[in-house]
């Protein structure tokens, strides 16, 4: 029932109110950019218009006008406050109401350590971030002393912490910290007391490999050791960062391979002494990871690593225009995004960006041309022939996008357009309005210009490529009923005099009329125009529809096209008078002119 439902969505009555609603009514989502198909349910006939009443971040990104039920995309842009915030989208009489989650905090702390002198003094750094911020000391000779702080200094947004720290009076350095946030502290080292240390040898040339050495310390006091960067570290301290001594000992400490092009220098501080160590560089090397990717037709994003030494320099070039590589340059490690076209060339190909004498590769399948199999009547489901006018359903492989999408009306002319997402179906090189699409079925109507024709050529073009042409014989009607299970068979697609869909339950009633629907009636008076939604003009077929309830001719009471739905469905309204048979499934029949619809058809009397 769910594209019938779409196309006969409202009865014939034109005094029906409109009234709208939104599916789903409200969701949360998070702070990232967003994008969300909504439903909107209306009666057929009744246009609606989404309105954003906050348009710098809620915002209608397709759609977001229609007749009858339909759909819109709405897309949220990325929240980069820490707030939350609240938008809706509105229709007349209804409201879709979408909150959006605030950033997470992040805190850049300028510097984030400093190193003092064992004398006592006053010092402070900055805060940068968008959030609300508690400055603690976790140290008991480290104090905030800020306006108004006592001891801690809040905030929210940039800001400044200030402190004072007391004198050292140990001769080995010391460290502090104050807390800003959970993960977030600043760092305070101190320098001791002044010790008298002596080094016989105060530097070493290392290979780029690095490896484990040491160098003599002479004093005659208590002493302390700490390497200035992370590449060295102590083997026979407390910790590969700190050591403590006295006297006269040795330090061994171990350096890390140098990975970069550039030679690189660090040092290990020994009371009031440095010791330099000197460490050479490395060759650049290059590679990539993964090699190559498979992509399909579609095309897409991809990403690849360039594995190289620090300070290494780069290029990634493509070599096609339908593959980019960003960024397309670099110096030492680092990512490379790939964004490839969809491949509408019918054959496979591949793509090779170039890295330094390296390569990565994408191997991309071709996109099968569109392939029509069937095309049936949209009621019946008969492959019979083509009439003007008639909603028929084009059935094959690749013809459409993956998922259902409905066709869309101009807004001021209510013509259902003829294309959609890349799709156009041609009757004779004629393009006619579309319904609905999916990569298997095509609701399309054969245009009006069909009616002095025999036969006619319909083919699909999909993202540029062309199906074969699929022929069809013209006649000048080919009625169909719409049934209730959408087989062509069965229970007949029909409404009691209150526009309830009638079944065994519901059943027509001996004495009221019965409203069915039908395609394939032909040319009407006055023309129709493909692909419109029928509103005030109504038109009616120009040969004589004649309704059979078993053997018996039912009078009709209205025969045209169906107000709110698109020409080219046909309503008919039949008397079922007193003298009628009843039972649960009397066998129906419509003709146009002499040409009958199915068989198989029945309706519910009683």
């Amino acid at each position: 029932m769910r594209w019938v439902a779409i196309l006969i969505a409202t009865a014939a009555s034109a005094a029906a109110q409109c009234n709208y609603s939104f599916s789903p009514p409200e969701f949360t989502v998070g702070p990232a950019y967003f994008t969300n198909t909504i439903n909107v349910y209306a009666a057929t006939g009744c246009g609606w218009i989404v309105q954003s009443q906050n348009p710098d971040w809620l915002q209608v990104y397709l759609g977001g006008s229609g007749i009858g039920v339909g759909q819109f995309v709405v897309r949220v842009l990325e929240n980069i406050s820490p707030d939350p915030r609240v938008g809706t989208l509105t229709i007349p009489g209804a409201v879709l109401t979408i909150t959006q989650q605030g950033a997470s905090c992040n805190y850049f702390l300028s510097p984030a350590t400093q190193k003092v002198t064992l004398a006592k003094g006053t010092s402070g750094f900055f805060i940068t971030s968008r959030c609300s911020w508690t400055a603690r000391s976790d140290s008991s000779w480290i104090r905030l002393t800020g306006p108004g702080s006592n001891g801690i200094t809040t905030g929210v947004g940039n800001g400044a912490v200030i402190f004072d720290y007391d004198e050292n009076t140990l001769t080995t350095p010391r460290g502090g910290s104050i807390t800003v946030a959970p993960g977030v502290v600043f760092r305070l080292t101190q320098d001791g007391t002044s010790c008298n240390v002596t080094l016989p040898a105060n530097f070493i040339n290392i290979q780029p490999q690095g490896g484990t050495n040491a160098f003599d310390v002479r004093s005659d006091c208590i002493w302390s050791a700490r390497p200035d960067v992370p590449w060295i570290r102590l083997e026979n301290g407390s910790s590969p960062i700190f050591l403590s001594g006295s006297g006269n000992a040795r330090v061994q400490f171990t350096a890390t391979p140098n990975t970069a092009l550039a030679a690189r220098t660090g040092t290990i501080t020994v009371g009031n002494k440095v010791f330099t160590v000197f460490q050479g560089g490395g060759v650049c090397t290059y590679s990539v990871s993964p090699s190559f990717v498979s992509m399909t037709a579609d095309g897409g994003e991809t990403s690849f690593r360039v594995n190289t030494p620090e300070g290494c320099t780069w290029t990634a070039i493509p070599n096609f225009p339908w593959v980019s590589a960003v960024p397309g340059a670099g110096t030492g490690p680092g990512n490379v995004g790939v964004t490839v076209a969809p491949n509408a060339s019918g054959v496979e190909r591949t793509l090779v960006i170039t890295v330094a004498g390296t390569s990565f590769g994408v191997v991309q399948s071709p996109d099968p041309a569109p392939s029509i199999t069937s095309v049936v009547n949209a009621a019946s489901l008969e492959p019979a022939a083509v009439s003007p006018g008639q909603i028929v359903l084009v059935r094959g492989d690749r013809i459409g996008p993956l998922n259902e999408i409905q066709g869309r009306t101009d807004i001021d002319t209510f013509i259902y357009q003829n294309e959609l997402e890349g799709l156009q179906v041609f009757f004779d090189g004629i393009p006619a309005p579309i319904l609905s699409s999916s990569s298997t079925q095509i609701r399309t109507v054969a245009p009006y210009a069909l009616a002095d024709r025999t036969k006619v050529d319909i083919w699909v073009v999909y993202r540029g490529r062309r199906s074969d042409n699929f022929t069809m014989p013209v006649g000048p009607v080919s009625p169909g009923i719409f049934t209730l299970n959408e087989t062509g068979r069965g229970p007949a697609l029909a409404r009691t005099p209150d526009y309830q869909f009638s079944d065994v339950n519901n059943p027509i009633l001996l004495g009221s009329e019965m409203i069915l629907y039908l395609t394939g009636e032909g040319v009407s008076n006055p023309p129709g125009v493909d692909g419109r939604v029928v509103g005030e003009q109504l038109s009616k077929p120009q040969l004589a529809v004649r309704v059979f309830l078993g053997d018996l001719q039912l009078e009709t009471s209205y025969v045209g096209s169906t107000p709110g739905q698109v020409t080219g469905m046909l309503q008919v309204n039949a008397k079922v008078p007193y003298t009628a048979p009843t039972g649960d499934a009397l066998p129906l029949t419509v003709y146009v002119g002499s040409y009958p619809a199915q068989n198989g058809v029945t309706v519910s009397v009683r």
